[in-house]
């Protein structure tokens, strides 16, 4: 069911001018640790919590526990509701993990052999209108391995480059936020292009050969081996 009511905490205008990115292709990391920006969402969002929550209801921390946001609203219960991060030691009771290997991977890490009740895994989810499969891909540039997604060492990017120096017939194409330069330097069939939103990605995606997701980090999801996979691209990872 759609929401009741949708609020927009910042207008794009303060939100522009509060954010340390230098434009919409650079890696969202450079407002992670924006002391102001967080600041200000957080204070304008716990106004709007305020005027509308009533006890009991359910609270959702969509980037990790805020204790601001749940001293506003003290007696609800406040979930995380897409872990897809490392959880911090002020962890809120309540989790949902991104899959099983990330939430197993927290366990661990907590040294727990047992379990937790309220510890659960919802995959993320997809609209199958956004992502058409493609059955003859026909790319007009003509045939490319995709990798989709922000453009940084840990994603696999040395992997990538040294793929594309052993098959210099073969054009990769990198898409995401981030800088290329290093990776693009080092072969010279490896070529990149700003972020694709929204309709976009699925014909991105669709007509790629294949999509390369070499990442060096345990994945706690990794959505664009997912949205290839419902375009008809095969995945290799």
């Amino acid at each position: 069911s759609e929401a009741a009511e949708k609020v927009q905490v910042l207008s794009e205008d303060l939100l522009m001018k509060l954010s340390k990115r230098a434009g919409e292709n650079e890696d969202y990391g450079a407002d992670v640790n924006n002391k102001t920006l967080v600041d200000v969402f957080t204070r304008q969002a716990c106004q709007h919590l305020k005027a509308r929550v009533a006890d009991g209801d359910i609270v959702c921390h969509v980037f990790g526990p805020s204790p601001r946001i749940v001293e506003a609203a003290p007696k609800c219960f406040h979930v995380e509701s897409g872990i897809g991060y490392t959880c911090t030691k002020s962890a809120l009771p309540y989790r949902v993990y991104e899959s099983s290997a990330w939430m197993h991977w927290h366990l661990g890490r907590r040294a727990m052999e047992w379990g937790r009740n309220y510890e659960f895994v919802v995959p993320n989810y997809y609209d199958l209108a956004d992502w058409p499969v493609v059955s003859t891909p026909m790319p007009p540039e003509g045939p490319y391995v995709l990798f989709f997604g922000r453009i940084t060492e840990s994603k696999g990017m040395r992997t990538i480059a040294a793929i594309a120096q052993q098959m210099p017939e073969t054009t990769f194409l990198l898409v995401g936020h981030g800088d290329p330069t290093p990776w693009t330097s080092l072969a010279g069939n490896v070529q990149a292009r700003p972020a694709v939103m929204g309709l976009g990605r699925g014909p991105l995606l669709g007509n790629a050969s294949a999509l390369i997701a070499p990442s060096c980090f345990i994945e706690p999801f990794c959505g664009a081996a997912v949205e290839a996979q419902l375009c008809g691209t095969p995945v290799v990872t």
